[in-house]
């Protein structure tokens, strides 16, 4: 995208004057004047105007929008931003996906695959698949561990485990993503952003998948970038998925698990299973412990709901202890949560993002869904009116550390369970909750330095953009909100 934002205005106003357009937008005359002639940049605020005012259609709209921002944000971050939107938008896939019950398992392998011959070859990307489909199947059926190394860009091989997951939802995968150097790569943001992509809907369709990474690197000309080892079968893959082998050598097998091991005790998982309230609580925990060294610093959050938490009272968050006596273990834990959050948050300036789902979902259930629902807190409707008003009353008057803004769901779409907490430190986190059946909850933790700060050039630029409601209109809106709710 090239920088065409003063063409497009002028696209926009046409053959108006300076004093016309002034008359129509509000903006100064001269000030009108220096931006057309690029002296001077517009601010977001004057944009909209002169959207509204010369009613602007929409894809001609968004169209300035992004000619604005690539402006004002350079082409890195442009492109960072873009690429961090695609990812959030994308993090909703549904968990309901038929299970299909796999029997009969039989391993299709050439004839002279035998006894007397440990070694299979494979040319031609569908009978490759093919081959890695029925591999990890026969694992399936043997209730067999199966590890996977590759690249972040590996599509291919990333849509078989996604089949082969969708039809048997518990395999017991380790996938290590071999993360090659940024000086190595043309582009790191889309590499990176990848492997997000890649294992977001495998680890929401099976809980059972672990996803891992390191820089050691595997380059995109090596000869063969990916494994897949069973506990029958070691299947290297070319680069380009038209050749691959496969043995069913028990010492080769052995080898590659061993190798395979070693890399994993020094990489880093992508994924954080959550599978108990104690371990929500310590993972949020140890969110609260890592961000209190930035004291004084603002913080960034993207939530469902507005941050309600800001607003809670020690009491009320310390009757959840009242009702786990018996789980000493969970009491502390608690008591960790609640000191830490209020020692960080409370005194730290943020800017939240919330959502409109999000707050009615606050106002009709009084559940937070940073709260886990076995801790039982729920907030009278009383307070929850008192709490949005506060909020509202934040937005009016712009007063204290507390910045809210409300996101334009027409625009962007998050998904129910994001959340986003940083100030632009490798500390920062970004992770989706997903609410499980039994009441428990699964997290997929993105803890790579490089996908957070693609994230926070995201959410850090959201204020001036069309993805959130002027302050105007999501002031309106929730008073609306209000009167009908009382």
């Amino acid at each position: 995208m090239e920088n065409n934002f003063l063409q497009l205005l002028d696209n926009v106003i046409g053959e108006f004057s300076d004093v016309k357009v002034s008359a129509m937008t509000g903006i100064e005359r001269t000030r009108i004047n220096r931006i057309r002639k690029g002296k001077f940049k517009i601010e977001f605020d004057e944009l909209n105007k002169i959207i509204s005012a010369f009613y602007v259609e929409k894809k001609d709209a968004q169209n300035l929008y992004d000619a604005y921002l690539y402006d004002k944000l350079g082409a890195d971050k442009f492109k960072s931003r873009q690429i961090a939107k695609e990812l959030l938008s994308d993090l909703s896939i549904t968990t309901n996906i038929p299970q299909v019950k796999i029997t009969n398992i039989n391993l299709d392998l050439p004839e002279s695959f035998g006894n007397s011959n440990d070694l299979a070859y494979f040319q031609s990307l569908a009978s490759v698949r093919n081959a890695i489909i029925i591999i990890l199947l026969k694992a399936q059926t043997n209730g067999e561990k199966i590890r996977i190394i590759s690249k972040p860009d590996d599509s291919f091989l990333t849509s078989a485990v996604f089949t082969i997951t969708s039809a048997s939802p518990t395999l017991d995968i380790d996938h290590l993503y071999s993360l090659a150097a940024v000086d190595q790569i043309p582009s790191p943001l889309t590499y990176y952003i990848t492997t997000a992509k890649d294992i977001y809907p495998i680890f929401m369709l099976n809980t059972n998948y672990k996803a891992y990474y390191n820089t050691s690197g595997y380059l995109t000309n090596e000869l063969m970038p990916f494994h897949i080892i069973t506990g029958q079968y070691s299947m290297s893959i070319s680069a380009d998925f038209t050749t691959a082998f496969l043995t069913n050598k028990h010492q080769v097998i052995e080898l590659y698990s061993k190798v395979f091991d070693e890399k994993i005790k020094n990489s880093t998982s992508f994924i954080s299973h959550i599978e108990t309230v104690g371990d929500y609580l310590k993972h949020y925990c140890s969110i609260v412990q890592k961000t209190q060294s930035f004291m004084g610093n603002l913080f960034y959050s993207l939530d469902y709901e507005p941050c309600v938490l800001s607003y809670i009272t020690k009491d009320e968050l310390s009757m959840c202890i009242e009702k786990m006596k018996g789980q000493s273990d969970i009491l502390k834990l608690i008591s960790v949560f609640i000191d830490g959050f209020f020692e960080t948050f409370k005194t730290n300036k943020q800017v939240s993002f919330f959502t409109k789902k999000g707050l009615h979902s606050f106002l009709e259930t009084g559940k937070i869904a940073e709260i886990p629902e076995a801790l039982g807190l729920v907030i009278s409707p009383e307070r929850r009116v008192e709490i949005i008003s506060i909020i509202l009353d934040k937005m009016k008057n712009h007063t204290g550390n507390k910045v809210f803004y409300m996101i334009n769901e027409n625009e962007f779409d998050p998904p129910m369970g994001l959340r986003f907490l940083g100030a632009g430190y490798k500390t920062d986190h970004v992770f989706v909750i997903s609410n499980d059946k039994d009441g428990t909850r699964s997290i997929l933790s993105l803890s790579n330095v490089n996908i957070v700060s693609i994230v926070f050039d995201f959410i850090e630029s959201l204020p001036e953009s069309n993805m959130v409601y002027s302050n105007d209109d999501a002031i309106a809106y929730i008073e609306d909100v209000l009167n009908n709710y009382k």
